[in-house]
C-alpha cells in the first residue's frame, strides 16, 4: 500500500480589508447641521459636536463590516486636533478664502471641545476596526500664511526661486523636522498605519504646468548628486525630480515609543 497521506489544510484566508476614508471636517459639518443636505453652509444654528458623534460614525462603520478608518487628519492648513506643530482653525488665525469665516470660526470652537483624535482611536478600537491616520502635506495649501509653520523660504519653488502658495517641500529639512515632531506624537497615540497622503483641496495642481514646481535646493543638491545634471539648466527626467522628496519620506524615523 502507499505511504498514507497526510492532509494539508489550508490557512483561512484573511478577511478583505475594507476601508473607509472620512474627512473630519466635512464629517463634522454635516453631523452638526453647519451643512444642510444641499451642501450649503449655516453653521449659526448647528448642534455642538459631541464625542458621542464621533463613536457613532465607527459604530456605523462596523455595522457595513467595514476593517480600517482612514482619518484625513488635515485640512487648509490646520489639524483636526491638537498638534505640538499645527495650529487649529478658528481665532485668532484668519482663514486664506474670508467667505469661510464663519465655517472656519464653528470648527475651531468645536475642535477645543474636545480631543477628536483620541475619541477616534479609541472607538475604532472599541469596535475591532484599525485606525489608519492620513496625513497631507499637500493639503497645507490653504493654509493661514503669517501663522503657518511652514514660511515662504519652505514652500516649492519654481525654477526661478518662486513659491507656491503654502505648499511645503518635503525635501527642506525643516519641513521634514515639523511633520516627523507632528508624526511621532500621532504614534504615540496609538494609531495602527500613517498614510502620507497626495490629496489636495487645489484641483489641477501642477497640471497647467507639469514639473514647474519643485526646485527647492535640497532637491537641485540632491539631483545633481544622484543624475551629474543640473536641474534648473538643464533637461529634466521628471520621474527622478521627483523621487527626491520621495526618497526623504523613506527616512523618516519611527517614533521613540515604537
Amino acid at each position: 500500500m502507499p505511504p498514507r497521506q497526510s492532509i494539508h489544510m489550508a490557512d483561512t484566508p484573511p478577511t478583505p480589508e475594507r476601508i473607509i476614508t472620512l474627512r473630519v471636517y466635512g464629517s463634522i459639518l454635516y453631523e452638526t447641521g453647519a451643512w444642510n443636505d444641499q451642501g450649503n453652509a449655516d453653521p449659526n444654528d448647528a448642534a455642538d459636536l459631541a464625542p458621542q458623534h464621533i463613536e457613532q460614525w465607527m459604530e456605523t462603520c462596523r455595522a457595513h463590516r467595514l476593517t480600517t478608518v482612514l482619518w484625513q487628519s488635515n485640512c487648509g492648513g490646520t489639524s483636526t486636533h491638537p498638534s505640538p506643530v499645527f495650529p487649529l482653525p478658528g481665532p485668532p488665525l484668519k482663514p486664506h478664502n474670508q467667505a469661510w469665516q464663519d465655517v472656519w470660526d464653528f470648527l475651531g470652537r468645536q475642535l477645543r471641545r474636545f480631543d477628536t483624535l483620541d475619541v477616534a482611536i479609541r472607538a475604532a478600537h472599541d469596535r475591532g476596526l484599525r485606525f489608519a491616520y492620513a496625513l497631507c502635506p499637500f493639503d497645507f495649501v490653504d493654509s493661514p500664511f503669517e501663522q503657518s509653520p511652514f514660511h515662504p523660504d519652505l514652500w516649492v519653488q519654481s525654477r526661478t526661486g518662486d513659491p507656491f502658495l503654502g505648499v511645503p517641500c518635503l525635501a527642506e529639512p525643516k519641513v521634514l523636522d515639523l511633520i516627523l515632531q507632528h508624526v511621532c506624537d500621532v504614534l504615540d497615540r496609538g494609531i495602527d498605519d500613517l498614510v502620507i497622503s497626495p490629496f489636495c483641496h487645489t484641483v489641477g495642481l501642477g497640471q497647467n504646468t507639469p514639473d514647474h514646481y519643485g526646485f527647492n535646493p535640497p532637491i537641485i543638491e540632491a539631483y545633481k548628486q544622484q543624475h551629474g545634471t543640473n536641474p534648473v539648466t538643464d533637461p529634466v527626467i521628471p520621474a527622478h525630480l521627483h523621487q527626491v522628496p520621495g526618497r526623504l519620506l523613506h527616512h523618516i524615523p519611527p517614533s521613540p515609543s515604537r
